[in-house]
């Protein structure tokens, strides 16, 4: 059963998005025509405070009032990693990002990228190769790929159980500002981003921004100096908002666990994740007391502040040696 705001908001380009919140309108439209193009399209709308509004959506910048999926919407459950290089990638980065993609197919991941033709594309194409579930996030409305070549892509990844999403509104056609907006959908579904590849200005680093203002883990394929392709995810080093990928094997175990094997050796959670100082303080507070606790409970152990203590324990969720054990719970 749709939303009659979702719908309402697809057909009429005068409704904004202040006014469904506002409940500015005029309720009475015949509506019916959307729903049958949704249902034909077996397009799901998906609104905020409705049941199907995922949790995560509400950490993201500027979160989308409403957003549309074709596909497996449930992926965004699982554990997501984002892939995004430039628009002209160097046979290195090709040769990076397969290498990753194999590497990835041991383990319990999901990716997610922007379906860019002939550049994110071949991250869905590849997860789809080697097995891996993926998510496609448009910048621009689902109607418009629909229509086009490139349906045949869209019709691969959700028969490969893979999802294809976008937030733009039925007659939105893809524009200079709608790329970025799709770049912090891609960077706020996901658990960490990967550049194998990136150069200065480009909108792989728009995506790295946007990791990083969410505190999401960001890894970089550091290159030679003398690519171009490479000089933006290169300064993302230096500056230190990136972790080098070195040895794609170790940095894939950093993050994730491997298929049908979800139990953590704390002795060893060391070497898996880079924690610092005050993570690890938090993960033991957590980790010693063999039970749930509160943030009132980490706030005794560790001298924290709640803010503090929030930022830090997301992060340890994000890494995945946290979870949520109930409502203000935790547990290793």
């Amino acid at each position: 059963m749709y939303d009659y705001r979702s719908l309402l908001y697809s057909l009429d380009e005068t409704i904004k998005l202040s006014d469904l919140k506002s409940d500015l309108f005029l309720a009475d439209q015949d509506v019916s025509q959307v729903q049958q193009y949704l249902d034909q399209h077996h397009i799901t709308a998906h609104i905020d405070g409705g049941p199907t509004y995922h949790y995560k959506t509400y950490h993201i910048v500027s979160k989308p009032y409403i957003y549309y999926t074709i596909g497996n919407a449930d992926l965004l459950d699982r554990r997501i990693i984002a892939i995004v290089w430039p628009r002209k990638p160097s046979d290195y980065a090709a040769r990076v990002l397969e290498d990753m993609i194999q590497e990835l197919a041991k383990y319990d991941v999901v990716t997610i990228s922007g379906m860019a033709e002939w550049v994110d594309e071949m991250v869905h194409r590849l997860s789809i190769q080697y097995g891996i579930p993926t998510i496609a996030v448009l910048g621009a409305w689902l109607g418009q790929v629909l229509r086009s070549v490139r349906r045949h892509l869209v019709s691969e990844i959700v028969d490969a159980w893979g999802c294809v999403y976008s937030e733009f509104r039925l007659k939105q056609s893809a524009t200079h500002y709608t790329y970025p907006q799709r770049n912090r959908i891609v960077a706020g579904y996901a658990d960490a981003v990967v550049l194998p590849e990136a150069a200065l200005k480009s909108g792989s680093l728009i995506t790295a921004d946007y990791a990083h203002d969410m505190n999401k883990p960001l890894f970089v394929t550091p290159n030679s100096i003398f690519t171009a392709t490479s000089q933006g995810s290169n300064e993302l080093l230096q500056s230190g908002q990136a972790k080098a990928i070195t040895d794609i094997v170790s940095r894939v175990e950093s993050l994730w666990l491997m298929k049908n094997n979800r139990s953590w050796d704390n002795a060893v959670v060391w070497w898996w994740v880079d924690l610092t100082d005050l993570e690890r303080l938090v993960y033991h507070a957590i980790a010693d007391h063999n039970a749930e606790v509160d943030i009132a409970y980490l706030m005794s152990q560790t001298k924290l502040n709640v803010s503090e203590l929030q930022t830090i324990v997301s992060m340890l969720e994000i890494y995945g040696i946290v979870r949520q054990a109930g409502v203000g719970k935790y547990a290793v």
